[in-house]
């Protein structure tokens, strides 16, 4: 594995992007395709670190530390690496290290995540549906327009991460950090907040349809005064629903 990975980061590296999401958009403004096609030996290495056993041997090392031996999970180095467009369609990338890496558009749907490290990584159109990434860090991540329907994000770490239109219909965010964590125009209907902290997040014309907001944290009237919700909505004790709803 340890080999795969190294490989990976030597010959597929992230590039500097000035603006990754400016990029998008003129893309689809030209209904030209992005991101280029990846190359197909990068493709064949992903899917065989997707292939690794839950559970089994191939998941951990063992380290001595002072003449004891310890055992801790197999995380593989996928840090600053240009990913986009690859499949990781049900893999097993737990505990994996992504980052900064450059996920844009990837198919990562049915995919374990838990534990992972996302910080600061472009996820822009990536599709996460029902896939799992518990616990895992997305702190100043940046994934526009990237749909995550149905995914559990349980106690995951998105302070200051963007999330701007993005699809989180249904997604599981139970105990998560969304501190100053961007949500405009995002599509948070179904999704689960319980215990969730949204201090400081945006949520201009997010939509909060059928969402208990009751035990969240740190959420204000400004805040839903500038999102979108309905009568299934549930506030927060204290908070009043907006007049924009319009709910009949």
């Amino acid at each position: 594995m340890e080999l795969l990975t190294a490989y990976l980061r030597e010959n597929s590296p992230r590039k500097p992007q000035e603006d990754e999401t400016r990029e998008i958009d003129e893309a689809d403004a030209r209904n030209k395709p992005y991101p280029p096609s990846l190359r197909l030996e990068i493709q064949a290495i992903v899917a065989v670190l997707g292939r690794r056993e839950r559970g089994g041997e191939r998941e951990v090392y063992t380290e001595s530390v002072d003449g004891v031996a310890h055992s801790k999970p197999l995380e593989l180095q996928l840090a600053e690496t240009d990913l986009r467009g690859a499949g990781l369609f049900k893999g097993n990338f737990a505990h994996a290290n992504f980052f900064r890496a450059n996920l844009c558009d990837a198919s990562m749907q049915e995919a374990d995540f838990d534990g992972c490290e996302f910080e600061r990584t472009f996820l822009g159109k990536a599709k996460l549906c029902e896939a799992t990434a518990k616990g895992a860090g997305f702190a100043q991540a940046r994934l526009p327009r990237a749909n995550l329907y149905g995914a559990d994000l349980s106690a995951a770490n998105f302070g200051e991460a963007s999330l701007q239109g993005a699809s989180l219909v249904s997604a599981i965010f139970s105990g998560a950090n969304l501190r100053n964590c961007d949500l405009t125009r995002a599509d948070l209907s179904k999704a689960r907040l319980d215990g969730a902290d949204l201090q400081g997040a945006r949520l201009d014309d997010a939509h909060l349809k059928h969402v208990d907001l009751s035990a969240t944290e740190g959420l204000t009237q400004e805040q839903l005064d500038k999102s979108w919700g309905d009568r299934q909505t549930v506030l927060p004790e204290g908070l009043e629903r907006p007049s924009r709803w319009h709910v009949e």
